[in-house]
């Protein structure tokens, strides 16, 4: 994870904490994304208890604002 901004976090109910964001990381593939989210996910759970999480993922190098990405795609795949 290179960077984070738009955090969001508010009580739903009773001891219920939601959380938005994005993630911004290198370019990398899906799956690495993925596991990049599942990290955290388990760290504001675990860290916060913040159960209710939306989390976006960005890809570096991506103008901020934009609807869409040009990357290059990934050497040697």
């Amino acid at each position: 994870m290179l960077d984070a901004h738009d955090l969001h976090v508010w009580m739903i109910g009773a001891g219920v904490l939601a959380c938005s964001c994005h993630v911004v990381v290198e370019e990398q593939s899906v799956a690495s994304g993925q596991l990049v989210l599942r990290a955290v996910v388990e760290s504001l759970q675990q860290s916060f208890r913040i159960n209710h999480t939306t989390i976006q993922i960005e890809a570096q190098g991506c103008p901020d604002g934009a609807m869409y990405c040009n990357v290059e795609p990934l050497k040697g795949k």
